[in-house]
C-alpha cells in the first residue's frame, strides 16, 4: 500500500453545487488517461471575462491561461496541446456552467501538471481566489487529485500553499466550491499558481477549473493570520504519514478514522475546534487543540462512522469558521 506525505492530503470545501456538464463519456482501462470522445477542445484567447454579481474579476485565470506558464514540474507544456500528450495538458472544454479549464497532470503516478500566473497584483483591499473544481463525467477510474493554489510573493516564504482540495469522482458529475483570501499580500506582486496533482494514479484524472478568479474580498485576513491549508481523512496512519486517505474507493470509511490537518502562516498561539457533520448537521464530539508558533500540522483519531454517507470535519480558528473538510462514505448500492 501507497502512503501519502502530509502535503500530499487535501481538503474540500464547504459550498457544493450540483452542476451537470454537458459532455459525452465513457470508462477508460485502469491507467488510462484518454480523454472522453466529443469532449472537443478548442483555443479561446479573446472572450471577454464573465460578468457575474461578484462584477469583473480583477485576475480572470481562464481567459489567462494562455499567457501562463505551464510544465509538469520536469519540462514545459504548450497551452492547448494534445489531449493524449502523456506529459501531462491543459486546455480548454465547452461544458456547463461555461468554458472549463482542464488540468491534467502527467500520467504517471505521482504526476502533476502545474500553471504559473506571474504579475498579479492583489488589491489593496485584499481579494479572494474562488472557483468550482471537478472532473468531466464518468472519471469512475480516477482514485482522486489534489487540486491546489499557491503564492509566491516577496517578502513572504517562497511557494506558500493556499488552499488544497483532494476530490473524488462519483456519479453525480458535480463540481465543488473552492475558495481562499489571499488579503495577507494585499498590494503586493507576484504569482498565483495553480496545480493538479494525481492520487496513487492518474486514471481519468480528467480534472477541470470553472470560473477560477480572483475577486475583492469579503471578509480580509489581517496579514499574517494563520491559513488553514486543507486536510483529509484516512484509515490510519503511521508517523506523519496518513494511510488510504478517504479509503481507497471511499468504501468502508465506518470504521476508527484518523484526520489529517495543515495550516500555514502559525505566528502565535491559534486554538483550533473541530466539529464532525453529517450530512450537514452536526453530529458527533467536539474535538479542540491549539497551533503553536510554527506548527503545520494536527492530527485526530475521529474514531467510527456509524453510517455511510456525506461526513464532513468543520474546522474553526480562534472562533472563527476556517473550512470543512469534505469527504463521503458510501455503500455497495451507491457505485457508478
Amino acid at each position: 500500500m501507497k502512503w501519502l506525505r502530509p502535503f500530499e492530503i487535501g481538503i474540500l470545501s464547504v459550498w457544493v453545487f450540483l452542476i451537470q456538464l454537458g459532455f459525452s463519456s465513457r470508462p477508460a482501462p485502469e491507467g488510462a488517461g484518454a480523454e472522453p470522445p466529443g469532449a472537443s477542445s478548442f483555443r479561446l484567447h479573446s472572450a471577454p471575462a464573465p460578468r457575474t454579481a461578484e462584477g469583473i474579476p480583477a485576475v480572470d485565470f481562464l481567459q489567462s491561461a494562455p499567457a501562463a506558464r505551464w510544465s509538469n514540474g520536469d519540462e514545459a507544456i504548450p497551452f492547448g496541446g494534445n489531449d493524449g500528450d502523456e506529459r501531462g495538458f491543459v486546455l480548454y472544454r465547452a461544458g456547463a456552467p461555461g468554458l472549463l479549464l482542464e488540468t491534467h497532470p502527467r500520467w504517471v503516478d505521482g504526476g502533476r501538471i502545474i500553471g504559473r500566473y506571474a504579475n498579479i497584483t492583489i488589491p489593496r483591499g485584499g481579494a479572494e481566489f474562488r472557483a468550482d473544481i471537478g472532473f468531466l463525467p464518468r472519471a469512475t477510474y480516477t482514485d482522486g487529485v489534489y487540486f491546489e493554489v499557491r503564492a509566491e510573493f516577496p517578502g513572504a516564504e517562497n511557494s506558500v500553499p493556499l488552499r488544497r482540495a483532494f476530490y473524488k469522482e462519483y456519479a453525480d458529475a458535480r463540481l465543488s466550491g473552492f475558495r481562499q483570501d489571499l488579503s495577507r499580500w494585499r498590494g503586493r506582486t507576484g504569482t498565483i499558481l495553480l496545480s493538479v496533482d494525481t492520487g496513487e494514479t492518474s486514471a481519468q484524472d480528467w480534472a477541470v477549473w470553472a470560473r477560477p478568479r480572483l475577486v475583492a474580498a469579503t471578509n480580509t485576513a489581517p496579514a499574517g493570520a494563520t491559513t488553514f491549508v486543507g486536510g483529509a481523512v484516512g484509515t490510519g496512519r503511521r508517523g506523519d504519514h496518513l494511510l488510504a486517505p478517504w479509503g481507497g474507493k471511499s468504501i468502508g470509511l465506518q470504521g476508527n478514522l484518523v484526520l489529517y490537518l495543515e495550516f500555514a502562516g502559525v505566528d502565535g498561539e491559534t486554538h483550533v475546534r473541530v466539529e464532525s457533520l453529517f450530512e450537514g448537521v452536526p453530529a458527533g464530539p467536539t474535538r479542540m487543540d491549539t497551533l503553536r508558533k510554527g506548527q503545520t500540522r494536527l492530527w485526530h483519531d475521529i474514531g467510527p462512522r456509524p453510517r455511510a454517507g456525506g461526513w464532513a470535519e468543520r474546522v474553526f480558528l480562534n472562533g472563527k469558521y476556517a473550512g470543512d473538510v469534505r469527504y463521503t462514505v458510501r455503500t455497495k448500492r451507491d457505485r457508478p
